[in-house]
């Protein structure tokens, strides 16, 4: 019976009953070192390397064509087909049919627009969060960047309501870009449950989570925020954080989430903009307010105002994070401040869209604390400059990509 189970060979060797008995046994022994493999594998749910293309590379592929025909292939295969290809990451939300057979021709000048033909042949939409391509449906998947988007900014105290400010640190730890991987017929449950270990999360009530099994697939370079959103807006679920980030409780996922920006414009142009806004997305809340226009809605409704603000930029931003966030090199800074912790300052400055990158252990290894007190008078510094000017007062070395600056100790010379 366990030969057999062990799918092996009867044969009528003469001594069988000792030499099945020991090639049970090396079956069984094979097996379990096997299965010892298969348990090492699935520890490396984080993984230190990827091959698919993050930040600015990613960027970059997006804007590149895609021309392809498939015929009678199943959606899964055809994101995967395009992810391997491609080095790009996709994920199918689980509300959508994975397996039943498609034709599909695409003819797209980006493959931005290719995702989205894709999407829509399923009568579907393409979500860009962090470095991985969502494809859903508008009513499911509608909310997934606002909400990935507010309970981001949460983090740096903006708009908590009495709960106060999170520490720079903790922040810094949930914004830690990781790469996860997990294989065929994992729950989710186990996949958040491991995220939430990694960043030092406790989870409330992780039975809210639905069981589930799905399919292998891998996330590089996204932080804590959006592997959440990613991941529980599939069961149309989203999460709170407690006061200082340390513990979340999920709950049920908000359609009615907005967030409020203003844009500076003259009065006429704003006039213009808004009545724009209106005809193409009639749910959209835009007024004017002197010189200023004020928006009220999801991420998208503002990439809609930013795309008619800016129409030279148009195409390079909207669906994609990164290609909304500032260019350091062509920055100049002017600032002055008088022992100011300087953990105090790398928030502020994360507030203009520029984001810090670091290991935590590594600059406790070395004695180095944001907290400390610095100084700086700089005048129309450029960014290279400017952030030297800070972090020689810290020991910290850094280097700037895009509008990220990742910060490592000074070495010893």
């Amino acid at each position: 019976m366990i030969c057999e189970h062990l799918g092996i060979l009867k044969t009528d060797w003469s001594d069988r009953g000792s030499r099945s008995i020991h090639v049970c046994l090396v079956a069984i022994l094979a097996g379990l070192m096997l299965n010892g493999n298969l348990c090492h594998a699935q520890t490396s749910f984080f993984q230190t390397t990827t091959s698919l293309k993050t930040g600015v590379v990613l960027e970059r592929e997006l804007r590149r064509g895609l021309v392809a025909t498939w015929r009678n292939v199943s959606l899964r295969e055809i994101s995967r087909r395009v992810s391997d290809e491609r080095k790009v990451a996709i994920i199918l939300d689980r509300r959508l049919d994975p397996t039943a057979p498609r034709v599909m021709d695409v003819n797209a000048t980006s493959l931005r627009a290719g995702l989205q033909q894709i999407a829509k042949a399923v009568h579907a939409d393409v979500k860009l969060v962090g470095n991985t391509a969502v494809l859903g449906r508008d009513s499911e998947i509608g909310m997934l960047r606002t909400l990935v988007e507010i309970r981001m900014t949460e983090l740096t105290g903006d708009v908590r309501q009495g709960n106060g400010a999170v520490s720079f640190e903790r922040r810094n730890q949930l914004s830690t870009r990781l790469t996860i991987r997990w294989p065929e017929l994992t729950s989710p449950s186990e996949i958040i449950q491991k995220i939430a270990k990694r960043y030092k999360l406790r989870i409330e009530n992780v039975d809210a989570i639905p069981h589930d099994l799905w399919a292998a697939n891998e996330l590089p370079e996204m932080n804590a925020v959006e592997l959440l959103g990613i991941l529980l807006v599939q069961f149309d679920l989203a999460w709170e954080w407690n006061a200082d980030a340390s513990l979340i409780r999920i709950v049920k996922l908000p359609h009615n989430f907005s967030i409020e920006r203003r844009y500076p414009t003259g009065r006429q142009t704003a006039n213009a903009i808004v009545e724009k806004c209106r005809a193409k997305h009639g749910h959209i809340s835009a007024r004017v307010e002197g010189n200023m226009i004020v928006v009220q809605g999801r991420v998208e409704d503002h990439d809609l105002v930013l795309a008619l603000l800016n129409p030279q930029q148009n195409g390079n931003r909207g669906n994609n994070p990164a290609a909304n966030q500032p260019d350091l090199s062509s920055q100049e800074f002017t600032l002055r401040i008088q022992q100011v912790p300087a953990s105090a300052l790398l928030r502020r400055l994360e507030q203009t869209g520029i984001e810090f990158r670091y290991d935590a252990q590594s600059l406790q290894t070395a004695g180095i604390n944001l907290n400390q007190p610095i100084s700086l008078d700089v005048r129309k510094s450029r960014s290279r400059e400017f952030f030297r000017a800070i972090f020689d007062q810290l020991g910290l070395d850094f280097r700037i990509e895009g509008h990220v600056v990742k910060m490592t100790p000074k070495t010893a010379s």
